[in-house]
């Protein structure tokens, strides 16, 4: 899934992912950090097990005033339902407040 917030920049998007992540019992570690994206695993037990999504969120010099954000999880589908719910919840606080969002 890719979400794109129009609004603020890279501090922005990511103090929206730290919201998400507290929210809904996340633990975000940072895997890398540059001037123009930042790599997370997001961590939560779901059923017992601990599992991970992979968060980037990125800005792109052909795409200004935007940031994109991708989740992934290379969990088989049908043990990840609990983290494509917390992805959804992640993409209404990301879209909220009249940011836009393209899928």
């Amino acid at each position: 899934m890719n979400t794109t917030a129009p609004t603020g920049g890279l501090d922005d998007a990511i103090a929206l992912l730290q919201q998400w992540a507290q929210q809904n019992a996340i633990t975000l570690k940072e895997q890398k950090k540059t001037s123009y994206n930042i790599y997370y695993h997001a961590v939560k037990a779901y059923e017992g097990k601990e599992m991970t999504a992979h968060v980037v969120a990125s800005t792109l010099p052909e795409d200004p005033g935007y940031v994109h954000v991708s989740f992934r999880s290379y969990d088989k589908p049908d043990k990840r339902k609990g983290i494509e719910e917390d992805i959804t919840r992640a993409e209404a606080i990301l879209w909220a407040d009249g940011r836009k969002a393209d899928q």
